[in-house]
């Protein structure tokens, strides 16, 4: 998302600014999954205000966001840069554990915060496990994702 928006701001802001504002923020996840995986939490507890406020100050959507989106997922409150501020370290640790806890997704006001698998397509005798979020499209014939 961060190579449209460059383009889309050019008139407001220096280019250079935004591009290596992109690449900071590139930077911080690289840093935040290793920090996860490492499980440094206090680490990633900073890294992820930092590339949730990223995310905030650039307006990204509900499906392009990878961090802002998990303060409504996870603590039900609204995915804004105020009430990222105020959230405190246990609530912040809270969403940084949650993809550990619920490697299967997490409810989302009804709808599932998780990859759909398909029962009508099938690779390596198995079902299909859809790429990314809301990738599978509805059948045509039931419009659901099956």
């Amino acid at each position: 998302p961060s190579w449209p928006r460059v383009h889309a701001a050019e008139g407001s802001r220096d280019v250079s600014a935004l591009c290596c504002e992109a690449l900071a923020y590139k930077y911080r996840v690289i840093r935040y999954n290793l920090c996860l995986q490492r499980q440094r939490f206090p680490q990633c507890v900073e890294l992820y205000r930092e590339l949730a406020a990223h995310e905030a100050k650039l307006d990204y959507s509900f499906d392009e966001s990878n961090f802002l989106f998990m303060i409504a997922a996870v603590l039900h409150k609204k995915p804004t840069a105020a009430v990222l501020r105020r959230l405190s370290d246990a609530e912040v640790l809270r969403m940084v554990k949650a993809p550990l806890e619920f490697p299967g997704g997490v409810e989302f006001q009804s709808s599932r915060v998780q990859l759909q698998t398909c029962a009508n397509v099938t690779y390596n005798e198995g079902k299909e496990q859809e790429p990314a979020l809301r990738t599978f499209l509805p059948c045509a014939r039931c419009r659901a994702v099956v």
